[in-house]
C-alpha cells in the first residue's frame, strides 16, 4: 500500500543570463571594455608627431641670414644732397675765376679745371660713402645666430595606460537556492495526508500484524529520514559546485582581461611606430 507520492518540481533550468548577479558583472565588464577601446583621435596623434620633429641642422644659420637680409633692407641709404653739391661747385668756380689781369693769364693757361674736377670728385665720393656706408657695414657683417629661435620640439607623450577591466567573476555565480526550494518537508506532509485519507494511524499499523502495513511504516520513516538529511546533503554539493564554478570563472576572466590588455598594448605600439615614422618624414622634409 503506497502512501508517498513524489514531489513534483520544475525540470526547466533557469537561463543564467537572466540572473541579476550575472547581468551586473557582464554590464560592468562591457562598460570597462568600452573605456579600454577608447583612443585619442588621429589628428591629435599626428599633431604630436609634428611637434616632436626636430628642425633642420642649418635652421639657425638660415634664420641668421634671413635676419641679415632684413637688416640690409632696413639700412639707411640717404639720397645725395644736390644742394650741397651745387654749393661746392659754385664755391670752386668762384675760387678759380680770375680777379686780376695776372689771374686771367694763369686762367687762360689752364689747370684750374682739374682743381674743380678733383674737388667735385672728392665731394661725390664723400656723399657716396655717406649714402652706402651703413649698407656696406651691414652687408660685410657676419650673420649672427644670436636670438634666432629654433623650432620648438615637444617629445611625443606616452599614451596613458588604460586600467585593466575589473571583473569579479565570482559575483556572477548564482546565489544558493532559497531554503524553501531545498526543503523536503512537503514529502512528510504528503505521507501524513495519505495516512489520514486511509484512516491509518501508527497504532493501527503496528497492531495490524500485516507485512503490507509494516512496509508503510518503514517507507514513512525512510521519507522522514530523507527529508531531514536531504537539504544538508544538497547544500554540501551546492557549495562545492558553486566554489568550483567560481574558480573556473575567475580563471577565464583573467585570461580574457589579459587578452584585452594585449590587444590594447599592440594597438598602442602600432600607433607609436606610425608616429615615429611620421616624425622622421617631417624631419627630412624640413
Amino acid at each position: 500500500m503506497a502512501v508517498a507520492r513524489s514531489v513534483k518540481r520544475s525540470s526547466k533550468r533557469a537561463d543564467p543570463r537572466s540572473d541579476p548577479r550575472y547581468k551586473r558583472v557582464v554590464d560592468k565588464l562591457n562598460a570597462d571594455s568600452r573605456k579600454l577601446k577608447q583612443h585619442p583621435p588621429p589628428s591629435k596623434k599626428s599633431d604630436e608627431s609634428g611637434k616632436a620633429a626636430k628642425g633642420p641642422a642649418n635652421e639657425k644659420s638660415a634664420g641668421a641670414r634671413a635676419n641679415q637680409v632684413d637688416k640690409l633692407e632696413e639700412a639707411e641709404t640717404p639720397k645725395p644732397q644736390t644742394s650741397s653739391f651745387l654749393e661746392m661747385l659754385r664755391a670752386e668756380i668762384a675760387k678759380v675765376m680770375p680777379k686780376t689781369l695776372g689771374d686771367t693769364e694763369k686762367f687762360m693757361k689752364g689747370g684750374s679745371g682739374n682743381e674743380i674736377k678733383s674737388s667735385l670728385k672728392g665731394e661725390a665720393n664723400a656723399q657716396k660713402d655717406a649714402a652706402t656706408g651703413d649698407l656696406k657695414q651691414t652687408s660685410n657683417a657676419t650673420p649672427s645666430e644670436a636670438g634666432v629661435p629654433g623650432k620648438p620640439v615637444t617629445p611625443i607623450p606616452p599614451e596613458p595606460g588604460a586600467p585593466a577591466p575589473s571583473v569579479n567573476a565570482a559575483e556572477a555565480m548564482p546565489a544558493p537556492k532559497p531554503d524553501a526550494e531545498v526543503s523536503l518537508e512537503a514529502s512528510k506532509t504528503e505521507v501524513a495526508d495519505a495516512k489520514k485519507d486511509t484512516k491509518q494511524t501508527d497504532e493501527r499499523l503496528k497492531n495490524a500484524n500485516d507485512p503490507r502495513f509494516s512496509s508503510v511504516m518503514t517507507a514513512e520513516k525512510a521519507v522522514q529520514k530523507q527529508a531531514d538529511a536531504g537539504p544538508g546533503k544538497y547544500r554540501g554539493n551546492e557549495g562545492a559546485t558553486l566554489t568550483k564554478a567560481a574558480g573556473q570563472a575567475i580563471g577565464v576572466s583573467k585570461k580574457g582581461v589579459s587578452s584585452l590588455l594585449s590587444v590594447k598594448g599592440g594597438s598602442k605600439t602600432k600607433v607609436a611606430s606610425k608616429q615615429d615614422q611620421q616624425k622622421a618624414r617631417e624631419e627630412q622634409e624640413l
